[in-house]
C-alpha cells in the first residue's frame, strides 16, 4: 500500500504531571444518619440474633463461617461509607465482596450474638454508628439466593448429553482458609465436573507451547472434572474464577444454592452470529492489500476463493467447517477488506485491511457445543501466535441481554486476555430477539473491547439514527457500552440487504487497525480514546454511543483547524495529576474570551473485581480541564463533577465510576448576538489550559492483595 505522509499529525503532550496530594477522608459524626440510627440498630439488633438461631444456619456454614448480606440504604453507596468498622475482624467479622447495593460479609456464626449484644451497648464508636445508620438490612445470602426462578435458569442453559445442563458457577468468596477447605470438600462431593482439555497438536512447535503454558491466569473459567482435590482448591483459592458445572436437575441446581457452595449462576450459551444471506461480494476485483494492517477475525471461518490473497493467516479451526457460520464469517471479513466498495454508496473512508482467521463461531442451529473454556484457550492462543496483529474483530453474541448487575464471565476473560496480550477487541453489541429487552448481549459487556452498536444512513448515505435490529446501552450496573455506532444496513451487488451489529464492528475494527499503524506510541486505550473523541456526538447516547469515529476521516490527524493532544500515563490513587501549560491557539481567543469547542476523553484501565456482584470496577478516574479565569483562578472549564458531589448524583448525571470519560464543551463570546442554548462562555485571565486527574479506588477488601493496587 502507499503510505502518503501525514500533513497534521495528531500531537503528543511529553511534559510529565505534576502530582499533588489529595486531602484523605473518614467518617466522622456529621455521617451519622440520626434519623435512622435508633431504628436501625433496634432492627440489626433483632436480625443478628434471627440469623444466630436460623434453621439454615447450620446448613450454608463452612467451618463455621456464613456469608452474610450487607443492605445500604440509597444515600450510602459511596466507598467512604463502607460499613468495615462494624464488619470487622474485632467483631469476628469481616467484608469480602460488594453485592448488589451492598456487601457481603464473611462472619463467624457464633459471632452473630456477641455483634447483637455489642450494639446493645451504649457506648459504640462514632465510625460503627455511622454504618448502623446506614444499613438497611442484613440476611443470609443462602435466603436471597433461593429466591432465584431456578425454572427459568435452567432453560436457558446449554443441554448436555441430552439431560444434563452447563452452568458457570462462582465459589463462594470465603476468606477463611478453613472455610475454603470445606468448600473444596462439598464441591467435589456434591458436584459433576466436565473435564475440558486444551489438546496441542504434535506439530506446534516449541515457542508456541510456551506461549500456551501461560494461559492460566487469563482463564477464569475453568476446568474441571475429573479435578484433583489440589487443583479444585486452587480453583477456590482464586477470587473471580468461575467453575464449569454439570448438573442433572434443577433439584441439583436448588441443591448447590442451598448449601451455600456457589454464590452466582451463568447458564452456558453459546455464541450466535446475525443470520447471514447467501452468500454475495462485490463483482470487482478486490483491492491490493500487500502490506495493509490486520485485523484478526474469530468469526465462522472464511469462504475459499475471493478473499485468499487478504487472508494474512489462519489459525487451525475450533468449529469444524460443517458447522461452522463461514457465511457469515465471509460477510465481515469482506466489510474489513473492501466495505467501501458494497452496493449502498455508504460514505465511508476507504482503509483495506487484511485478515487473520479464526474459525471460532457455529452457525446457528448446528449440533455444536459452545465450550467457553476452549472458545477463550483457542482466542489466546491465537493472539500468542499473532503478535503483530493488534486489532481483533467479534461478530457474534449471545443470544440474550447482558446481566443487570454482573459483568458475564465470558467479557470478563476476554478483557483479560486482550489487556494480557495488549491488543484492541472490536465486539458486536448484539441484535434484538422477539422480547422487549434491548441492552447489549455478552461479551459486548467486555469493559477492555470497543463495543459498536448499529447506525442507519439517509439517501447521501451519511450517518443517521439509531438501527432497530441492533442491541443498546447500557451494560451491567449501568456501564457505559456501547462506546461507538457505524452502519449496520449494507446493501448486496443481488439487492439483498445485510441487517445486524456484526456488519457494524468491521467498520471501526479496520479503522483501528489503521489508527494503530499511524500513531507512534499506540496501545488499547489510547487507540479506544482517539476513536471515540472523534465521535460525531460528543457525549454518551445509550442508543448510538459516543457517535461515529467520522469528525475526520483520519483520526490520528488533526482536523483543519484544529489541535488534537494525545497521551499516556501512569497513576497512583491518593493524588492530583496536572498536566500544565497547554497553549490555546490564538484563534480560540477572542477579545479575552474563549471560543471554539473542546473536548477531553480519558480512558482508565481499571482495577476490577468479579468475586461479588455489581461494583465490578474498582477504580475511576476523575478529570477535567480548567482555564485560569481573570481573578487567576484555576476553575474547571469541562469534565468530571466535583468530588464533593453526592455520590447519587455523580453516578446518574456522571457516571462516575465508569472507565471512560468525553466531556464536549462548546464557547463563545458573552457579546456574540448568535449564541444559542449549549454554547458556554468563558472570560480568560491566561492563555494556557491545564488537565488534572485523580484515581479513587473502592473495595480494596475484595482483591486477592490487600496491598495498594499496582500503577496504571
Amino acid at each position: 500500500m502507499v503510505h502518503r505522509p501525514v500533513l497534521n499529525p495528531l500531537l503528543t503532550l511529553v511534559a510529565p504531571p505534576q502530582p499533588k496530594p489529595a486531602p484523605g477522608g473518614g467518617k466522622g459524626a456529621k455521617d451519622i444518619r440520626e434519623e435512622h440510627f435508633e431504628r436501625r440498630r433496634k432492627r440489626l439488633i433483632k436480625s443478628f440474633g434471627e440469623l444466630a438461631g436460623s434453621a439454615k444456619l447450620k446448613r450454608c456454614a463452612k467451618a463455621d463461617r456464613v456469608l452474610v448480606r450487607v443492605t445500604m440504604d440509597d444515600k450510602s453507596a459511596a466507598p467512604s461509607y463502607t460499613p468495615r468498622d462494624l464488619f470487622s475482624v474485632d467483631y469476628g467479622a469481616e467484608l469480602v465482596a460488594p453485592w448488589r447495593r451492598g456487601y457481603l460479609a464473611e462472619v463467624n456464626a457464633a459471632a452473630l450474638k456477641r455483634l447483637a449484644q455489642r450494639l446493645s451497648g451504649d457506648r459504640l464508636p462514632i465510625a460503627t454508628k455511622v454504618d448502623v445508620s446506614r444499613i438497611k438490612s442484613v440476611s443470609l445470602l443462602v435466603s436471597d439466593l433461593l429466591e432465584e426462578d431456578f425454572e427459568a435458569l435452567w432453560s436457558r442453559a446449554t443441554v448436555l448429553d441430552g439431560t444434563a445442563r452447563l452452568f458457570l458457577g462462582a465459589p463462594a468468596p470465603f476468606r477463611a482458609e478453613a472455610a475454603r477447605e470445606e468448600l473444596v470438600n462439598e464441591l467435589s462431593r456434591d458436584m459433576i465436573y466436565e473435564r475440558l482439555r486444551y489438546e496441542a497438536g504434535d506439530e506446534q512447535d516449541d515457542a508456541d507451547t510456551e506461549a500456551e503454558s501461560d494461559f492460566g491466569p487469563l482463564l477464569p473459567i475453568t476446568p474441571a472434572f475429573p479435578v484433583s482435590a489440589d487443583a479444585l482448591r486452587a480453583i477456590v483459592d482464586q477470587r473471580g474464577y468461575f467453575v464449569t458445572v454439570a448438573c442433572s436437575s434443577v433439584d441439583m441446581l436448588r441443591r448447590l444454592v442451598a448449601s451455600g457452595s456457589i454464590v452466582k449462576w451463568d447458564p452456558v450459551q453459546p455464541l450466535v452470529p446475525t443470520r447471514a444471506a447467501q452468500i454475495s461480494l462485490p463483482r470487482q476485483d478486490p483491492p491490493d492489500v500487500r502490506g495493509a494492517p490486520i485485523v484478526g477475525v474469530v468469526d465462522g471461518g472464511l469462504l475459499p476463493g475471493r478473499y485468499e490473497r487478504a487472508t494474512a493467516w489462519s489459525e487451525t479451526s475450533l468449529v469444524p467447517d460443517r458447522y461452522a457460520a463461514r457465511d457469515h464469517g465471509t460477510h465481515v471479513a469482506s466489510l474489513i477488506v473492501e466495505a467501501e466498495r458494497w452496493g449502498n454508496g455508504l460514505r465511508l473512508p476507504a482503509m483495506p485491511c487484511r485478515v487473520g482467521v479464526v474459525q471460532a463461531v457455529a452457525a446457528a442451529g448446528k449440533p455444536w457445543s459452545f465450550n467457553p473454556s476452549e472458545f477463550l484457550r483457542h482466542v489466546a492462543s491465537a493472539m500468542a501466535n499473532h503478535p503483530d496483529t493488534r486489532v481483533w474483530n467479534i461478530s457474534a453474541n449471545l443470544a440474550e441481554a447482558c446481566d443487570d448487575f454482573d459483568v458475564s464471565p465470558l467479557a470478563h476473560a476476554l478483557a483479560q486476555i486482550t489487556r494480557r496480550f495488549g491488543n484492541t477487541l472490536v465486539i458486536s453489541a448484539g441484535n434484538r430477539d422477539d422480547t422487549d429487552e434491548c441492552r447489549i448481549s455478552p461479551p459486548a459487556d467486555c469493559e477492555a473491547a470497543i463495543v459498536v452498536t448499529g447506525r442507519q444512513h439517509d439517501r447521501r448515505g451519511r450517518v443517521a439514527g439509531a438501527c432497530p435490529a441492533c442491541r443498546t446501552g447500557l451494560g451491567p450496573d449501568n456501564m457505559l457500552k456501547p462506546e461507538l455506532s457505524w452502519f449496520s444496513n449494507h446493501g448486496l451487488p443481488d439487492g439483498s440487504v445485510l441487517v445486524g451489529s456484526s456488519y457494524a464492528a468491521p467498520l471501526v475494527s479496520r479503522l483501528a487497525a489503521h489508527t494503530w499503524r499511524h500513531l507512534k506510541d499506540p496501545n488499547p486505550d489510547l487507540v479506544k480514546a482517539i476513536l471515540i473523541g472523534a465521535g460525531d456526538l460528543g457525549a454518551f447516547h445509550h442508543e448510538l454511543g459516543f457517535g461515529s469515529p467520522i469528525t475526520h476521516a483520519a483520526p490520528w490527524e488533526s482536523p483543519q483547524g484544529s489541535v488534537v493532544l494525545a497521551w499516556k500515563a501512569r497513576m497512583k490513587a491518593g493524588a492530583y495529576y496536572y498536566w500544565r501549560d497547554i497553549a490555546l491557539p490564538a484563534t480560540m481567543v477572542d477579545r479575552g474570551c474563549l471560543v471554539g469547542r473542546l473536548r477531553l476523553t480519558a480512558i482508565l484501565a481499571p482495577e476490577v473485581t468479579l468475586t461479588g456482584s455489581s461494583n465490578y470496577f474498582a477504580s475511576r478516574i476523575q478529570t477535567g480541564l480548567q482555564f485560569e479565569n481573570h481573578k487567576r483562578q484555576w476553575t474547571r472549564l469541562i469534565g468530571s463533577l466535583p468530588v464533593e458531589t453526592a455520590e447519587g448524583l455523580a453516578r446518574s448525571e456522571d457516571a462516575k465510576w465508569q472507565p471512560t470519560r468525553c466531556y464536549e464543551g462548546r464557547f463563545v463570546h458573552p457579546d456574540d448576538r448568535t449564541r444559542k442554548d449549549g454554547l458556554m462562555s468563558a472570560t480568560l485571565g491566561g492563555r494556557r489550559l491545564r488537565v488534572y486527574a485523580r484515581i479513587f479506588e473502592r473495595d480494596v477488601f475484595a482483591r486477592d492483595d490487600l496491598v495498594a493496587a499496582r500503577n496504571r
